[in-house]
C-alpha cells in the first residue's frame, strides 16, 4: 500500500525504451507499477516530465478500472485489493523517462463547497450533490474533471440553473455565472446518467471591484449607465 498520509506525496519513476512492454492496439510502449489500495480513499496520479503518456488502472482480474488520463489520473477503486497503474507512450514514437507524482487526497461524495475547494469524488450512478452558500455578489467558476465518463454538471438556487456537459474541446464541463446572496445546489454527474468512476470538482471565485456597482437586472432610465457581467446567468432588464 501506498505509505503515504492525506496530502502526502510519494514518487514512481522509469522510463519508456525499446526494451518495455508493447500495446498490442497501436505499438506503443508501456510499463506497470503493482499498487494495493484502499477503497474509499483517492490517490491524485501525475506525470511531471514532459512526455506524452496515457495513464490506466487495472484491477487483479486485468479489467479497466480508471483511464485513460493523458498524464493525469484518479485513483478511486470501489473496494480494498490489488492494482496495476500502467504509463503507456501516447503513441509508437513516444520514449523516454517519466517521472509520477501520487497524492493521497480525501474523497468526498457530498457536503458542502467553498471558493478555492478542489475536491475529488467517485460517481456511482446517480449524481453526487454539494452545497454552495454565497455571502456576496461573486463570479463564480465551477470545473468537472474526468478521465473515467463524459461529466455534466449543474448549479441551482435564488432562481438560477445554470448547467454544461462539454467545455472547451474535451468531454469535461465548466459553469461560469454571477451568483447572488443565497444558497445553492451543485450537481456533479454524468451525461449518460449511470456511469461510474472518479471525478475532480474545483470552484473558484472572483469579487468584482467596491467601486463596480452590478446591475443584472431592473429598469434602464435614459442617460443613466449601468454595469452588468457577461456570464451564463442571464442579464434581464
Amino acid at each position: 500500500p501506498l505509505q503515504t498520509a492525506t496530502g502526502e506525496q510519494a514518487i514512481l519513476s522509469g522510463e519508456l525504451s525499446m526494451k518495455s512492454k508493447v500495446n498490442a492496439n497501436n505499438g506503443s510502449r508501456y510499463q506497470s507499477f503493482p499498487l494495493r489500495l484502499r477503497g474509499g480513499e483517492a490517490v491524485d496520479v501525475h506525470q511531471s516530465e514532459s512526455l506524452g503518456t496515457l495513464l490506466t488502472l487495472l484491477d487483479a482480474q486485468g479489467r479497466l478500472i480508471s483511464g485513460p488520463g493523458a498524464g493525469a489520473l484518479i485513483l478511486a477503486p470501489g473496494g480494498d485489493g490489488a492494482y496495476t497503474l500502467n504509463v503507456s507512450g501516447e503513441d509508437a514514437l513516444t520514449y523516454g523517462p517519466f517521472r509520477l507524482s501520487l497524492r493521497r487526497q480525501e474523497l468526498r461524495n457530498n457536503g458542502s463547497l467553498v471558493a478555492g475547494d478542489k475536491v475529488v469524488g467517485r460517481l456511482d450512478g446517480a449524481g453526487n450533490q454539494y452545497q454552495l452558500e454565497v455571502k456576496e455578489p461573486a463570479i463564480y467558476t465551477l470545473t468537472m474533471d474526468s478521465a473515467d465518463f463524459d461529466t455534466s454538471t449543474s448549479l441551482e438556487g435564488e432562481g438560477v440553473f445554470l448547467e454544461n456537459d462539454d467545455f472547451g474541446e474535451g468531454t469535461n464541463s465548466q459553469i461560469h455565472g454571477f451568483l447572488q446572496p443565497g444558497q445553492y445546489l451543485i450537481r456533479a454527474a454524468s451525461v449518460e446518467g449511470t456511469a461510474r468512476g472518479t471525478f475532480s470538482l474545483g470552484l473558484t471565485r472572483r469579487v468584482l471591484p467596491v467601486s463596480k456597482q452590478v446591475r443584472n437586472s431592473g429598469v434602464l432610465e435614459e442617460g443613466k449607465t449601468v454595469t452588468g457581467v457577461a456570464s451564463m446567468t442571464p442579464a434581464q432588464y
